[in-house]
C-alpha cells in the first residue's frame, strides 16, 4: 500500500460513480440545477464518493457514456476531481493526493492528461472508432493519434469472475 495514497494511507484505489463528470473529472452526484434548494434534478448525493475522490491515491470514476452525463459544466460537485484544471487547484482546495485516475464507460476507456488535467481517450471498445465516443459527450477530450482497443476478456478473466469472484452468481455472468 502507497503511504502518501490518502491522508490516512488506508485507500490506494477507489470506484467512484455519480450523475454527471466533467473534463476534469470533478463529478456530480447532488443535484442539476442552478439552485441547491430547488434544483432540476436532485441526486441521492456522494454516499462517501467525495472523501474518496479527496483521499484516494487513485479514484476509478464509472459512467455511462452518455451526453447528459459527459458535461462541459457541473451545476454541483460533490467529488473534486482537478477542479478547474489548474495545476494547483487540488492543493488550494486542500487536497494533497495526486486526483482522478481513470474513467470506464462501456465504450471506453480515459485518464487525463498530466499538463492540461483534461481527460485523454486511452482505449476503445471494439468496433469504436474515437470520434464516435467524441459524439457521445458534450465536451472535447484529448484524443491521441494512436488509441488502441480494448482487450476482449480472456477464457482465464472469465473464469475468474464467474468462478471466483461471484461464484454466487449475483452478477450472473452467461457462460
Amino acid at each position: 500500500m502507497n503511504p502518501e495514497a490518502n491522508s490516512r494511507g488506508y485507500a490506494d484505489y477507489a470506484f467512484i460513480g455519480g450523475a454527471q463528470i466533467d473534463m476534469y473529472g470533478n463529478i456530480s452526484s447532488t443535484i442539476e440545477g442552478s439552485y441547491y434548494n430547488k434544483p432540476d434534478i436532485r441526486f441521492p448525493g456522494s454516499g462517501g464518493a467525495g472523501a474518496m475522490a479527496a483521499n484516494c491515491g487513485k479514484p476509478i470514476d464509472i459512467m455511462a457514456l452518455e451526453k447528459r452525463r459527459f458535461a462541459k459544466q457541473l451545476d454541483f460537485i460533490t467529488s473534486i476531481g482537478y477542479g478547474d484544471g489548474s495545476l494547483d487547484d487540488r492543493e488550494k482546495e486542500g487536497v494533497m493526493v495526486s486526483g482522478p485516475y481513470r474513467v470506464t464507460t462501456q465504450q471506453a476507456l480515459f485518464g487525463f492528461d498530466e499538463k492540461t488535467k483534461r481527460m485523454k481517450l486511452l482505449e476503445v471498445r471494439p468496433g469504436f472508432r474515437p470520434q464516435q465516443i467524441q459524439d457521445m459527450i458534450k465536451f472535447e477530450f484529448i484524443i491521441p493519434p494512436k488509441v488502441p482497443e480494448m482487450a476482449e476478456p480472456t477464457e482465464e478473466d472469465m473464469h475468474l469472475l464467474r468462478d471466483v469472484i461471484d461464484a454466487e452468481g449475483y452478477r450472473a455472468i452467461k457462460k
